[in-house]
């Protein structure tokens, strides 16, 4: 018999009775488990309530004898929950999202062994949703961006820099290493530069300003292969040189800082679709999720 902690997925009605228990858990990563619906019978016509820890996401305790019978799915005992959530499942916004990640992890997570630093990520990113007021629009790209790190399939942080004879490649605007004047010994700014002047965003994200030149070379995104590169890939997976840019950006995003990034309601949604065309590139049997379509028209 093992203590174990989970993060519910998903439970299946199985027979007149029981129930198939889909989780993510903290020592056996992703597994199944028995159990018995406990509510009485409200009536002859009407489906058996379930508990409510077996909503999706619910992080529970429990105790399984995962050595017995190959053939038969462990039965929990002992169940408890570890977080008494107060919102996840019952704010209207948040319970889409809930779902919605919900359906994401029972497909990202499909071949996912013992992971500890994944499922306490998840437990601790689910307890912050829970508790906050305002200020996460973005929390499921953030989530699904930030896990690419745990599974083995991160993009490449940044975009690299132009490179000739093995040496980078300055751009045409770019004095390198131009020195700086000094006076009494501290550097001084020159006329045209304004100390500390903020950068102008757009759409959520740092502009160019009018001053500077476009960069000599334009990146496309290879989502297929997960790279940068100066040509159009040979296949529809990747995006143009504008989204690409933004790339970066994108996977610098967190909770503490996801507002400063404000996304409408169409480049919520691009971004969501790349997400998830990316991660169908990239795990297997990862297939169309039936939630993404709901939540598409909520936060416009």
């Amino acid at each position: 018999m093992e203590h174990i902690q989970g993060i519910v997925l998903r439970a299946i009605p199985y027979g007149d009775h029981g129930l198939i228990v889909d989780m993510f858990t903290d020592t056996l990563g992703r597994h199944s488990f028995a159990t018995y619906r406990t509510s009485h019978q409200l009536s002859r016509h009407r489906r058996q309530s379930m508990p409510t820890w077996l909503r999706p996401l619910t992080l529970i305790e429990f105790d399984a004898d995962i050595h017995g019978t190959p053939s038969r799915l462990p039965y929990l005992k002992g169940v408890a929950t570890t977080y008494t959530y107060n919102t996840l499942h019952t704010h209207p916004v948040k319970s889409l999202i809930t779902m919605l990640i919900a359906e994401f992890l029972g497909n990202a997570l499909r071949e996912e062994n013992t992971n500890p630093l994944l499922f306490q990520y998840l437990t601790q990113s689910f307890i912050w949703l829970d508790t906050a007021q305002q200020d996460y629009a973005n929390f499921h790209l953030v989530l699904f961006m930030r896990m690419t790190r745990f599974i083995g399939i991160q993009p490449p942080p940044h975009a690299p820099r132009p490179v000739l004879d093995g040496f980078p490649v300055e751009t045409p605007t770019t004095a390198p290493h131009a020195p700086r004047p000094v006076l009494d010994g501290f550097p001084v700014e020159t006329p045209t530069t304004a100390p500390h002047a903020p950068r102008p965003v757009l759409d959520g994200f740092p502009a160019e300003t009018p001053t500077t030149a476009p960069r000599p070379y334009r990146l496309y995104f290879d989502l297929m292969n997960s790279e940068y590169t100066t040509h159009v890939p040979q296949h529809p997976y990747y995006l143009e040189p504008d989204e690409a840019a933004r790339l970066p950006y994108m996977l610098n995003m967190t909770f503490a800082n996801m507002h400063l990034y404000p996304l409408n309601h169409h480049q919520r949604q691009r971004c969501l679709e790349v997400i998830l065309t990316y991660y169908r590139l990239h795990v297997p049997s990862f297939h169309e999720l039936k939630s993404a379509s709901i939540l598409f028209n909520i936060f416009d």
